[in-house]
């Protein structure tokens, strides 16, 4: 059965600075969205970790500033 969890989102740049958390507590099973207001982040290529008690996902996003 699925339960509520403590989640961590961070953003980290390239040189593997923290550049924001994005979500720090805890949420519920299903699907959950989480926008990144970056407009004050130079456009280039980061990390979003996803963390939790079982483990964590890191994957690349890259940033276009308009």
């Amino acid at each position: 059965m699925k339960r509520p969890a403590e989640i961590r989102i961070q953003v980290f740049d390239l040189k593997g600075r923290e550049v924001t958390t994005l979500w720090e507590g805890t949420s519920g099973w299903g699907t959950h969205f989480v926008t990144w207001n970056a407009a004050d982040v130079p456009a280039g290529i980061y990390f979003y970790r996803l963390q939790t008690a079982e483990g964590a996902a890191t994957r690349k996003c890259i940033l276009h500033n308009h």
